[in-house]
């Protein structure tokens, strides 16, 4: 008599969410071990795509028990993100570089080579053009990649300190509001937008097109309307490129060095990250780029007025877990400028979607 056969690794399957790199909304899939692939498919069981193992690679460092970020390869802008169950033995054993600490390599030696070239013609432009408009070039020049393993770090680093919320249906709703938002300002690269169970009333955008919110912020938020003031705030600073133009102003070329480097440090460069705070020149950009938004949304300013009003001022109850996390100054412009929106819009969700949104990190 023989032993019994162990289940076929087709057999595994996960539930997940795919941004497919062409539009900010991201879909409830089916993910499956195929033949040569990751076979997703939609809820009605329409098939996405089938991404080889052999391309795979890993946004966010795989770790067990949590959930997993793919890319179909690290050129690629598609998402998928992997929720249920956190078990990816059987992955692995097919796309082994997936393992923690092994990140594929796709296209970063020419994207290293235009640094380098950067990194020479900056000492001239710098006698020319000044520090902060070089900083910014060579910013151009960092692969998304390394962006993707900076933002990763750092999301690990803000996750340390509690733990993510992730219930399916206010996911949903959140990213709905984020990909109207993104539509609006014409930023059509997929944002990934997370809520951290932290006691802080603020957002921060990270490298890698992504945004965490804190739990506090969604429960000192009065209407959708002031949430959305703040995403729009955050995403101006994703798609303005702040996160990463910030650390080349202030670490420079030290930083060129570290991410030129094969055996750069992420951990410390996220560090980085998580100890800058953003310049008054960068906070004005994303406060125009989200008030357009706004705008163009048809969202009204009054929520944005309301917020920033209640928690910008003095005795106002910005928290700053880290320096980088701004404290949003209060200004006569900034009101200004927000007063010329109508003061109310389309609606931003329903009444139900709101209470679910706000409710995300409940056990």
């Amino acid at each position: 008599m023989t032993d019994a056969a162990p289940p076929p690794q087709a057999a595994v399957r996960w539930a997940g969410r795919f941004h497919d790199g062409r539009t900010a909304t991201g879909h409830a899939v089916d993910v499956a071990l195929g033949t040569a692939g990751l076979e997703i498919r939609s809820g009605d069981g329409a098939v996405l795509g089938e991404w080889p193992y052999a391309a795979l690679a890993t946004i966010e460092p795989l770790r067990d028990g949590e959930p997993a970020v793919l890319a179909r390869d690290l050129d690629d802008d598609a998402r998928l993100r992997l929720t249920q169950p956190c078990d990816f033995a059987a992955l692995i054993e097919r796309a082994p570089q997936l393992r923690p600490r092994r990140v594929a390599r796709t296209g970063r030696a020419v994207a290293r080579a235009a640094l380098w070239l950067g990194v020479t013609a900056a000492a001239s432009a710098l006698l020319w053009f000044g520090w902060p408009k070089v900083a910014d070039g060579l910013a151009m020049l960092v692969p998304a990649s390394d962006e993707d393993r900076i933002g990763a770090q750092a999301r690990a680093e803000l996750q340390g300190r509690g733990r993510i919320c992730d219930v399916a249906a206010a996911q949903e709703t959140l990213e709905l509001l984020i990909a109207r938002l993104a539509v609006a300002m014409n930023y059509d690269k997929p944002v990934t937008v997370t809520v951290i169970d932290l006691p802080i009333v603020n957002a921060v955008a990270i490298p890698g097109n992504q945004i965490m919110v804190f739990q506090r912020l969604l429960t000192e938020a009065q209407s959708p309307e002031e949430l959305s003031a703040v995403l729009a705030h955050e995403l101006g600073h994703v798609a303005a490129r702040h996160p990463t133009r910030n650390l080349m102003r202030q670490f420079g070329l030290n930083l060129v060095i570290m991410t030129l480097s094969g055996n750069s440090s992420w951990d410390s460069i996220a560090q980085l990250l998580l100890s800058t705070a953003y310049t008054r020149e960068f906070e004005a950009e994303a406060d125009a780029l989200a008030l357009r938004t706004l705008a163009d949304a048809s969202i009204g300013g009054q929520g944005w007025i309301d917020f920033f009003n209640r928690h910008a001022g003095p005795g106002g109850r910005f928290d700053r877990a880290t320096a980088y996390l701004s404290t949003h100054p209060p200004s006569a412009e900034r009101r200004d400028q927000a007063s010329r929106l109508p003061p109310t819009g389309s609606p931003v969700m329903s009444a139900g979607d709101w209470l679910v949104l706000r409710s995300i990190c409940r056990p």
